[in-house]
């Protein structure tokens, strides 16, 4: 189902104040008084806003649901305030923040053909427009296990309109589509992250980043030979004992490379924890704090999740280098204990202290490959 990893429904963008083919209006707004909304393209709103403020005294703070009268076309009003933006501690994501709220608000009323408006005013915060896009994609995304067990909701919206006024067509037009490579890779994040620990268990994460790969300029290497594992990851291969005897849990790294033609001015080089389960290993995590570690692979996910917008966006100049060290942290007669001491790539001997850190024994020779690699690249 790698295939549905992407927005799945048509995005547009609408330029003027409403959309014939939209079932709800979302306002992300920075205020409910007129200098908010004189002369643009929200300004057909303001009366009833207005209305509706006279008798809720929380209006500017809370998200709320106006039915709007006879003469509208688009009868649901969605209004989500992004609350102050001039204190020491605001920031962009307020924008975010609104519009994901405004989006699920309109969502839970009914609507699947929301037009979502941007703000009209910003404050200081040039980036508004991209982070009012991404909060909106944030709220219509749809786990990979429930696009796997039900197609029916593979999606939450038929249609997605965006509405802004004429003078920033062609910018917003420029920040779409960069949003939409974004949320892509966003979306790649989530399935890898938030998919319990058997559907992505490490050999599964595999068989989803050779699919989402496939026919792209991402170059995927999987390594998951035990005898090559121990030579070349032995910190990783003793976390992995545990599970050598479960063949749908045994470990891979999986390498990444994205290496655009042309010269290259910069390489990076991202490492991702992907520890698919921790039980904390023998020293196990006891008293319920083991529930919710299936999220333990989300810095592999997000490596995975940051190439896939490197093959969205194809930026030039920069090549890329990535690994997922993906691993299970179980516990059973094979597996690694505190008090052993292991010899890593680097030659460093390293004494177990907390079966717990596994993290870092599952990195630590990726990262010294890496390292390897990075003193004869740019």
């Amino acid at each position: 189902m790698a295939e549905t990893a992407n927005i799945l429904f048509p995005v547009n963008v609408v330029v003027g104040s409403e959309g014939s083919n939209y079932d709800s209006v979302v306002i992300v707004g920075t205020g409910l008084d007129i200098d908010h909304f004189q002369g643009g393209v929200l300004k057909k709103y303001f009366d009833p806003l207005l209305d509706y403020k006279q008798v809720d005294a929380k209006a500017e703070e809370e998200v709320f649901v106006l039915r709007l009268p006879g003469n509208y076309a688009i009868k649901r009003l969605v209004y989500s305030p992004t609350g102050p933006l001039n204190r020491d501690f605001d920031d962009v994501r307020v924008f975010a923040d609104a519009a994901c709220k405004g989006v699920k608000r309109a969502l839970a009323a009914g609507s699947d053909r929301p037009l979502v408006f941007l703000p009209t005013q910003h404050g200081q915060f040039d980036g508004y427009d991209l982070a009012t896009v991404l909060g909106t994609f944030h709220a219509l995304y749809v786990p990979l296990e429930i696009r796997e067990a039900m197609p029916i909701r593979q999606q939450k919206v038929l249609e997605l309109g965006f509405g802004i006024p004429p003078e920033i067509k062609l910018s917003f037009e420029k920040t779409l589509l960069v949003a939409q490579a974004i949320e892509q890779g966003r979306i790649v994040c989530r399935d890898i992250g938030g998919s319990d620990p058997e559907r992505m268990a490490a050999p599964r994460v595999a068989d989803y980043i050779a699919q989402i790969f496939e026919d792209s300029p991402v170059r995927v290497q999987m390594m998951y030979d035990e005898s090559s594992i121990q030579v070349n990851y032995p910190l990783l291969a003793a976390v992995n004992r545990a599970t050598r005897g479960v063949k749908r849990h045994q470990c891979r790294v999986i390498q990444l490379t994205y290496d655009p033609k042309g010269p290259i001015s910069k390489t990076l080089f991202l490492v991702g924890k992907g520890v698919t389960y921790d039980t904390g290993g023998a020293d196990v995590k006891a008293g319920g704090h083991m529930a919710g570690m299936h999220r333990d692979k989300c810095g592999a996910a997000a490596v995975a999740g940051f190439f896939q917008v490197l093959s969205k966006l194809r930026p030039k100049n920069i090549k890329v280098y990535g690994a997922m060290a993906m691993v299970r942290n179980s516990i059973g007669s094979e597996c690694y204990v505190s008090d052993e001491i292991i010899k890593s790539r680097a030659g460093v001997r390293v004494r177990v202290g907390n079966t717990d850190a596994e993290g870092r024994m599952a990195m630590a020779d990726v990262l010294c490959e890496f390292k390897e690699m990075a003193l004869s690249e740019v």
